[in-house]
C-alpha cells in the first residue's frame, strides 16, 4: 500500500514537472519543489540512485536547498557510501548556520 502511494505520487509529480510551472518569478522555486517531491517519492520506492539524481539537480540550482542535502545524504547512506552521506550532513549543518546568521 505504501509503495503504491509513492508510485502514484511520483506519477503525479512527473506529470507536473512535464507541464512545468506557470511563468513568473516563483517558477524556479516551484519546479524545485516538485523535483523535491519526486525525489521523496523515489526515496519511498527505495530507488536511491534516481532519487539522488533528483536531489542533486535541486542542489545544482540552489546550494542552500537544505531538504535536498539531507535527503541526498539518506540516498548516499542507502547506496553504501557513508563518506558521501557524511559530506551531505556536513553541508546541512553549513546551510543551517548560514540561515541562522541571516535571521
Amino acid at each position: 500500500a505504501a509503495q503504491e502511494k509513492h508510485a502514484d505520487a511520483l506519477q503525479t509529480v512527473r506529470r507536473a514537472l512535464e507541464a512545468g510551472p506557470p511563468p513568473g518569478p516563483s517558477a524556479a522555486a516551484e519546479r524545485r519543489g516538485a523535483q523535491q517531491q519526486a525525489g521523496m517519492a523515489l526515496l519511498g520506492l527505495e530507488l536511491y540512485e534516481e532519487a539522488g539524481l533528483a536531489f542533486e539537480g535541486i542542489i545544482e540550482e540552489d546550494e542552500d536547498a537544505l531538504e535536498a542535502w539531507a535527503a541526498l545524504g539518506v540516498c548516499m547512506n542507502a547506496l553504501g557510501q557513508p563518506d558521501a552521506a557524511l559530506a551531505c550532513q556536513r553541508q546541512v549543518i553549513r546551510v543551517k548556520m548560514r540561515r541562522d546568521v541571516r535571521d
